[in-house]
């Protein structure tokens, strides 16, 4: 009963922010030109971040992948609106043990074309919903996800290069601007968050 009915509140999460992006689309509807949907896939090189609020200290990068779609949406005639949702993979590994997380990101960011060049760079606030959360320990495989939170807010930074084709290479971090897990013991409180560099392909389908 508790799993579905967390489930469920997710499920809304998602579904508030999908209408939300509906909305803001048919809102900057009106300006056609840049307005476009796309395909996305690319590699993550992630890490987790362990802080025991006095000192810190970061796993080694694990290789993950993203795929998803996007659209842009015209504000002026260099900046647009760029919803994305998209599944993410990331995590780290230190000493044998590696740490899998899947989330279904949500970010909204603003994307500046540089004028005649195909350059354009990306910023905004991200939202990911939990779908897994596993440890390997040497082959040995835990589920996780009841320790982890269950939202996770990032922020975006990046730059991209699209063809007169509508192929283009997406470079963007994803810094954390959450805690994807806590826990106190012994007065100490304990937190793990998630990092990554992320290269990528799209397709703008016009």
């Amino acid at each position: 009963f508790i799993i579905l009915q967390t489930l469920n509140i997710t499920m809304k999460k998602i579904f508030f922010l999908l209408l939300l992006t509906v909305n803001l689309s048919n809102t900057f509807s009106q300006s056609k030109k840049g307005d476009a949907f796309g395909l996305k896939a690319g590699i993550n090189l992630s890490n987790i971040k362990a802080s025991d609020g006095t000192t810190s200290q970061s796993t080694s990068n694990a290789t993950n992948f993203n795929i998803g779609v996007y659209g842009t949406f015209s504000l002026n005639k260099t900046l647009l609106l760029q919803p994305e949702f998209f599944i993410n993979g990331e995590g780290g590994t230190d000493d044998g043990t590696t740490f899998n997380l899947t989330y279904i990101n949500l970010p909204i960011l603003l994307k500046y074309n540089v004028k005649n060049t195909g350059l354009s760079f990306i910023g905004g606030p991200q939202l990911g919903f939990l779908m897994s959360a596993k440890i390997n320990e040497d082959g040995d495989v835990t589920d996780v996800k009841s320790q982890f939170k269950t939202t996770q807010l990032s922020g975006i930074l990046g730059v991209q290069y699209t063809s007169q084709s509508g192929f283009g290479i997406d470079f963007r971090n994803q810094f954390s601007l959450s805690k994807v897990f806590t826990q106190t013991i012994s007065g100490t409180q304990y937190s793990l968050r998630s990092n990554l560099i992320s290269f990528g392909v799209f397709y703008r389908i016009k």
